[in-house]
């Protein structure tokens, strides 16, 4: 299993594509906790499992896109069904999370595949269900790094007026908040990424890339609900959380397809994401992009653009906090 990804946009060769099998809303998480209070919905979610229904659904639509990627002759690879209802200790018992982002636990930038440093201590567990892949990628030549565990004290993640504050004594981050743009690595600070996660990630890439510190977000947005690349030269934005004047200075002459607004779906109880969960969508060559067949108008507006679009059915990705982007990690592109 080779590892190489440099970009967003490139033929993608392989990927891994999430679970979302023994997902809980998790216990004993303080980070979790307070990260929820964020969240705009009235309702708040109940701890313990998602109920079955919902996750078998949404593993259906999963493997409808295993397929559809396997059409484009794109290898799939999943991580191994774990139980994350079961307990483990931290600094008190926790129990796990889901498996469902593939891209927030393991980023890959050139022949690096980074398992991130989450500010969810339910989600330290997850590198289990990647043992497989791992251990087949490192036969095949891999630069596997797992990175430093953030214990995430409470004193360490502390609410702000927009978000949350997070300590810089280590570093913390997830895939999500990162793109990669060729030798350029866009990394975004917000309530779970810090500025010490990208000097770590600096010094793990060395010279072949920059890490381009972005602080322009309102620091509970995730970036790729935000900037989503779909070629080489194009940039999906989303017209609530980026102008023109606030794009890093590299992307700036790029063109531009402004999302102006997203259906969203269905969830259980409480959304871990927002309707813009919908333009989160994943780009598998140039200007080729798969799309969740729900976001109509966002779907026309991509092929007006120019953009060829695969349209697959998505079920419950706000129930389990995210889109295509962060469902499927590339692995290899050329």
């Amino acid at each position: 299993m080779k590892i190489f990804s440099k970009n967003e946009y490139g033929a993608c060769k392989s990927v891994t594509i999430g679970r979302p099998q023994h997902a809980v809303i998790p216990q004993g998480d303080t980070f979790f906790n307070r990260w929820i209070t964020f969240n705009n919905s009235k309702s708040r979610p109940r701890v313990g499992p998602i109920p079955l229904d919902y996750t078998k659904e949404a593993n259906d639509t999963l493997l409808i896109i295993k397929d559809t990627l396997e059409d484009y002759n794109i290898n799939v690879h999943r991580p191994e069904i774990i139980d994350h209802a079961v307990t483990f200790a931290s600094d008190k018992l926790t129990t796990g999370f889901n498996s469902f982002l593939a891209r927030d636990h393991l980023l890959t930038v050139g022949e690096w595949a980074i398992e991130c440093p989450s500010p969810f201590i339910s989600k330290h567990r997850e590198t289990v269900a990647y043992n497989t892949i791992k251990q087949e990628a490192i036969q095949d030549g891999a630069k596997w790094i797992t990175a430093p565990t953030p214990p995430m004290n409470p004193a360490e993640c502390v609410p702000a007026v927009n978000g949350i504050k997070l300590t810089e004594r280590y570093p913390i981050f997830k895939g999500s908040d990162i793109l990669k743009f060729n030798d350029k690595i866009l990394y975004a600070i917000s309530s779970t990424s810090n500025r010490t996660g990208a000097k770590w990630l600096q010094n793990i890439l060395g010279t072949e890339f920059e890490v381009i510190v972005y602080d322009r977000l309102t620091p509970i947005h995730n970036l790729d609900y935000s900037i989503v690349p779909v070629g080489k030269d194009t940039l999906l934005l989303n017209v609530d959380r980026i102008s023109g004047e606030s794009l890093p200075k590299f992307l700036k002459s790029y063109n531009k397809i402004w999302c102006h607004e997203c259906k969203g779906g269905n969830y259980y109880r409480f959304p871990m994401s927002s309707n813009w969960t919908g333009m989160n969508l994943f780009c598998f060559g140039e200007k080729k992009v798969i799309v969740d067949d729900n976001e109509t108008m966002l779907i026309k507006q991509l092929k007006d653009a120019g953009v060829e679009v695969v349209e697959v059915p998505l079920a419950h990705a706000q129930t389990f906090g995210g889109g295509l982007h962060r469902i499927i990690s590339d692995l290899e592109r050329e």
